[in-house]
């Protein structure tokens, strides 16, 4: 039986008609916390940048092999999202803390995984990257304590996503500035040494890291344990069809990330012949790379939590109208964020390296790299709703389409004519720009909103006040 009453649903399903309560509930608080998580990724980078180029190298190749690790544990969220925003929007909320329960499995698994990978062979991998830096076995060190921390991550990342598909994208929001609270003071004392005059470096980074991921995860246990009405812990058991469920709605999007961001790994590779120069200022671009996703990131979040709702609802109109507005609205946002970004890239190249030479390297690139966000913003809001529907391999396929673009137009940009450092968004510009035409014959020829609902609701869906005479507001 249904308790929709009980648990309050209008705060749960969001009114998709109001474009401004959904851009307040769900967009601004993921772009604040997207902001937040990259500003650890910025402290880092100035702290380090601090001790010398060839320690900024050695974390440039770290986090390049992090963020694909981080990125995959992430991806087996989708599943979690898409199938949780479904039964929320069915109002089925018992259902939802299975789905919760079960998506979980995915996650941890691969934590453990990784975090076996980096003890085992961290090093190996830097030196497959970089060389054999004087540092090396520092940058192995903080590589293994990053990893450690996906343990903490996993917990968070399935909090968060159940949070959000109940439409409340807030916590995401505090538990990023609890976690830059602990991060950025023991950043200071553990790897610079201030007061204590004993610096320990990018080892002391890494501390930092896993000591600010402890925090949030404690944060995210008192979470679950407030919102009871979610059923997230009404049960212990783990329902192993719907983890399997889960699992192959994410797989897709895993493949997907992995097939995104092998090229920025390879790309380090690719830019190590040019010295230690450019590869301290690659580390500067894909920092700002990632802040290329501050807005498209959260639009396409945002539209694929609401148009599963709709679906999950049975309002395949009203997902229609959803999408198309907000198609427009995400993209015109992404044009002025990229333009605003591309003007200020000399001032954050620079204080992101606190080197004039190094600025002077990267503002070029990074201003040029801006140009991929809102070719971003289309594709990932158009893509939403198809993977709000259920159809994640979509993702999967124009993923390693771009990512075999990407690699060899690098290649050809950086090292046959000569671009250098220019060649790495020359080389994104031209797959973001393939991705989006190939997700707009997708569109064009693919009728998502006609897909079967993933849920199977014991009753009738319960309709909200005002949800009535819906369709009067799709005109």
């Amino acid at each position: 039986m249904l308790e929709a009453v009980e648990v309050r649903p209008r705060d749960d399903v969001i009114d998709h008609r109001d474009l401004r309560a959904v851009v307040g509930r769900l967009v601004v608080p993921q772009i604040v916390s997207l902001l937040a998580d990259q500003l650890l990724g910025v402290a880092d980078t100035i702290a380090v940048g601090a001790l010398g180029r060839e320690p900024l190298a050695a974390l440039s190749a770290a986090t390049a092999i992090f963020a694909v690790m981080v990125a995959l544990v992430y991806g087996m969220r989708s599943g979690l999202s898409i199938l949780g925003a479904q039964y929320i929007g069915a109002r089925d909320y018992s259902g939802f803390g299975r789905v919760v329960r079960a998506s979980a499995v995915a996650p941890f698994a691969l934590a453990i995984v990784f975090a076996v990978a980096t003890a085992v062979s961290g090093e190996a991998m830097l030196h497959a990257l970089i060389g054999p830096l004087p540092v090396l076995h520092q940058g192995a060190l903080y590589l293994t304590l990053r990893a450690f921390t996906l343990f903490f991550i996993a917990y968070e990342i399935v909090t968060l996503s159940a949070l959000g598909a109940a439409g409340d994208a807030k916590p995401t929001v505090h538990v990023l500035v609890m976690i830059n609270a602990v991060h950025l003071p023991l950043l200071a004392v553990l790897a610079l040494g201030i007061g204590t005059h004993h610096p320990y470096g990018i080892v002391g980074a890494g501390v930092s890291s896993l000591l600010a991921e402890c925090a949030g995860f404690v944060y995210c246990v008192l979470l679950v344990k407030r919102r009871a009405d979610l059923k997230i812990l009404e049960r212990l058991d783990i329902d192993w069809k719907l983890a399997r469920q889960s699992v192959v709605l994410a797989l897709p999007e895993v493949v997907f990330l992995a097939a995104m961001l092998t090229p920025d790994l390879v790309m380090v590779g690719l830019v190590a012949p040019l010295g230690v120069a450019a590869v301290a200022a690659l580390r500067a671009i894909n920092v700002v790379a990632e802040l290329s996703f501050a807005l498209p990131g959260p639009f396409g979040y945002a539209v694929q939590t609401v148009i599963g709702q709709r679906l999950g609802a049975r309002d395949p109109q009203g997902a229609r109208w959803f999408h198309a507005r907000s198609l427009h609205l995400g993209t015109l946002a992404c044009l002025i964020g990229g333009g605003v970004l591309a003007a200020l890239a000399w001032p954050i190249a620079f204080a992101l390296t606190l080197q004039p030479e190094l600025a002077a390297l990267a503002a070029g690139p990074m201003a040029l790299y801006m140009l991929t966000m809102p070719l971003k913003g289309h594709a990932i809001i158009g893509i939403a709703a198809i993977r709000a529907a259920g159809d994640t391999r979509f993702s999967m396929l124009v993923g390693t389409i771009t990512g075999l673009v990407v690699l060899p137009l690098a290649w050809l940009f950086i090292h046959v004519t000569g671009l250098g450092l220019f060649g790495v968004p020359l080389a994104w510009i031209c797959g973001w720009g393939m991705r989006v035409a190939v997700t707009a014959v997708k569109l064009r020829l693919d009728p998502w909103w006609e897909r079967a609902p993933l849920t199977t609701p014991l009753a009738p869906v319960p309709i909200l006040e005002g949800e009535r005479s819906i369709e009067a507001g799709y005109k």
